[in-house]
């Protein structure tokens, strides 16, 4: 994967838990903080591309 894809996958996670926050869901952000402790040696922005990926295999 290249560096603008990755950007774009970073920035496209942290839009959509944005918009799932000031609707006032936050269910999601539960999501992304379980993901985080599951995966807590990693960097944030690589533990929104695992959960990015999670999303692409559950739709």
């Amino acid at each position: 994967m290249k560096k603008d894809e990755i950007a774009k996958l970073v920035s496209a996670g942290i839009n959509e838990l944005n918009a799932a926050l000031a609707e006032g869901r936050s269910v999601r952000l539960e999501e992304v903080l379980k993901l985080m402790a599951r995966f807590n040696k990693y960097s944030f922005n690589n533990c929104l591309l695992i959960a990015q990926q999670f999303l692409m295999q559950r739709k």
